[in-house]
């Protein structure tokens, strides 16, 4: 995959779709019943395409391999628990794996906002740092919200439950800033092109 301008206005289509997938996957969950596995797997695979390309951003600029391997492996573990919240049965030692794996995710997301914060590139820092803390906001309303129901009942929650477009609205700012900087270079190699020309 290629990075560019034309590549990142085609992640923000994504984007804007995905954007509407979590609206709908909302509606949802407002109404207190599970979206379709299907329609799941669909919002996992715009997410994860997203993700895809934000790896291939920090290739593309030389970051850090560990860096890159750790988005990476965030990418898989994500996947594995779309996939398998959708095949486990409910009150089974599925959850157990469930509940474990999405915890290993929230230290995951730690372990990447403070490596996103040390980008070398200062032009991303923010919305790669900014995109790791609305994930991890999602994560913690995702693991706590059985006791947040019984603590503060059903209506807080669903309130609450509105931060779920916190992670489709950092990626567009992380795609935006990814098309900030390529604007940039691109307009600094072209005024070099032109001054070895004269």
């Amino acid at each position: 995959m290629k990075v560019n301008a034309k590549t990142t206005r085609y992640m923000m289509v994504i984007n804007a779709i995905y954007f509407i997938a979590t609206i709908v996957a909302l509606l949802f969950a407002l109404n207190q019943s599970r979206p379709p596995f299907y329609f799941t797997l669909f919002r996992e695979l715009l997410f994860d395409t997203q993700l895809i390309y934000l790896v291939y951003v920090l290739k593309h600029l030389y970051e850090k391999k560990s860096y890159i391997n750790t988005l990476i492996a965030f990418i898989i573990f994500n996947f594995t628990i779309t996939f398998l919240s959708g095949v486990t049965a409910t009150n089974t030692n599925g959850d157990w794996l469930l509940f474990l794996l999405s915890v290993f995710i929230m230290l995951m997301s730690i372990i990447l906002i403070i490596q996103f914060f040390k980008l070398r590139n200062t032009e991303l820092r923010l919305p790669y740092g900014l995109f790791g803390l609305a994930y991890l906001t999602y994560m913690l309303f995702y693991v706590t919200a059985g006791a947040l129901i019984i603590l503060a009942g059903q209506t807080v929650v669903q309130i609450i439950m509105f931060c779920l477009l916190f992670t489709p609205a950092s990626l567009c700012y992380a795609l935006i800033g990814i098309t900030r900087y390529l604007k940039t270079q691109d307009e600094l190699n072209r005024s070099i092109s032109e001054f070895r020309i004269q």
